[in-house]
């Protein structure tokens, strides 16, 4: 029987890391399958294997072709050389080698070992989190997700750039042939002005409150995933579910929840509204099986910015979610763990997000209430400085749309659009609806512009 203070022995393979250093310093170009295979210094487990990689990797990054006598020399200038046993170490190394033909092989089992052991580094990381005395569940969830997500990184998240290039003008291509990879917009002209949401990057409405900042999240939620049959999620703060659901059912049938809630409720005919609800809910759910018809997903439970982010990535790996819409920041607060200012827990929210929404490669719409500071302004126009306790959101915000009535006009405001247009249009608040509506939708270039 094995003790139970036996620890199992550390991963690593003595022989192909040496057989792959032996094939690098016997032919060069070997290193040519470390790059491939993104070998990291560290995956190397003996030091002077270590020791030995890090001169090559130095010697690589020149540009200049390199040998036998460079990298000794390039030891001897790191005071390396002799530690792990002078020029003799190094002719072992290439003796060790059974045949640079292996090279591809070794570098392989060199790169899972180091990412074997990085994985266990993970494990002690989240077993100590996990057992301190202030651990809490969802922190120490979210911090192991991160963790773990970093271990992955490598030097394959570097991208290739003529792929780049390739996917660049392959895009720029596509939009001419009228297929963009923005995500649409329920607005026309908003959506012409902005060529879309962009995936991975975050979007803000503001408005005062009941200014129909939550009727806006929900328009948009409902084009992407009824409309359009974009997967797309919605971390609803501050409603419940079902006031979700019941503003998209009345919307689409254009009933008012007010009307509904009284039971006064009345439409056109000898239809029974009731009815016509039921057939509105079938279309999105089958009423036998309960399966979804529509990619529609809806979190209505409290939770803080990495709860969300545990609960995002979820909708990923599960549904494929494309679009996240988030009601509302204000009420989206850091995680307990979290010591520091307001203003430092509203800049960790707002960066967390952004960082979340190119992790996942998802839009993410985000409502925030703005204070009424923007009245007293000589044009009464808010700005993202009067978004109550907004953080660092001018910065971080890829676009930033405004919503408000100013002299019996209401307004929609895209003041930020990053490498875009921006300005105002005129739009409809019907809020017995629970309806934006684009006043002019056909015009293209109908709006106001900024600055």
């Amino acid at each position: 029987m094995n003790n139970q203070n036996d620890h199992k022995q550390v991963p690593y393979a003595e022989e192909a890391e040496a057989g792959l250093l032996g094939a690098i310093l016997f032919e060069p170009d070997c290193i040519e399958h470390c790059i491939d295979q993104s070998v990291r210094p560290s995956d190397f487990y003996i030091p002077a294997h270590r020791s030995v990689y890090e001169a090559i990797i130095k010697l690589y990054a020149t540009g200049r072709p390199f040998d036998m006598l460079l990298v000794t020399d390039q030891l001897r200038k790191d005071e390396r050389l002799e530690v792990m046993g002078g020029e003799v170490f190094l002719h072992r190394l290439i003796d060790r080698c059974c045949t640079p033909a292996n090279a591809k092989d070794y570098a392989q089992t060199v790169a899972e070992k180091g990412r074997l052991r990085r994985i266990l580094t993970c494990g002690h990381r989240i077993l100590e989190m996990a057992t301190s005395a202030d651990a809490d569940s969802c922190t120490v969830m979210g911090e192991a997700q991160t963790i773990l997500l970093d271990a992955g990184d490598s030097m394959e998240s570097e991208r290739d750039m003529c792929d780049v290039i390739n996917d660049v003008i392959g895009k720029w291509e596509e939009a001419r042939h009228g297929k963009r990879s923005g995500l649409p917009c329920f607005m026309p002209r908003i959506d012409r002005m902005t060529n879309g949401f962009k995936r991975g990057k975050c979007y803000y409405v503001g408005a005062e409150p009941g200014g129909g900042k939550s009727i806006f999240l929900t328009n948009q939620l409902e084009h992407w995933a009824i409309d359009c049959k974009i997967p797309s999620a919605m971390a609803s703060i501050e409603m419940d579910a079902d006031e979700v659901v019941g503003r998209i059912l009345a919307k689409r049938r254009k009933m008012s929840t007010h009307y509904l809630d009284a039971g006064r409720q009345r439409v056109k005919g000898d239809a029974d509204p009731i009815d016509l609800l039921y057939h509105e809910g079938e279309t999105l759910v089958d009423g036998e099986t309960g399966d979804l018809k529509v990619p529609l997903y809806i979190n209505d439970k409290a939770m803080d910015v990495d709860e969300l982010a545990m609960w995002a990535r979820m909708m990923v790996r599960k549904h494929g979610i494309q679009a996240l819409v988030v009601d509302y920041l204000q009420i989206l607060r850091a995680p307990a763990s979290f010591k520091g200012s307001s203003y430092e827990r509203a800049v960790y929210v707002v960066q967390r997000l952004t960082r979340l929404a190119k992790e996942l490669h998802i839009v993410i719409l985000i409502a925030s209430q703005l204070t009424l500071t923007a009245r007293r302004e000589k044009d009464k126009r808010p700005r993202a400085a009067d978004m109550r306790g907004c953080g660092n959101i001018e910065d971080d915000a890829y676009g930033i749309i405004m919503l408000y009535m100013r002299d019996g006009v209401t307004w929609a405001d895209v003041q930020k659009n990053r490498g875009g247009q921006t300005g105002r249009l005129e739009v409809a608040f019907l809020k017995h609806e629970q309806r934006w509506r684009d006043e002019d939708a056909e015009s293209a270039d109908n709006w106001e512009p900024n600055g």
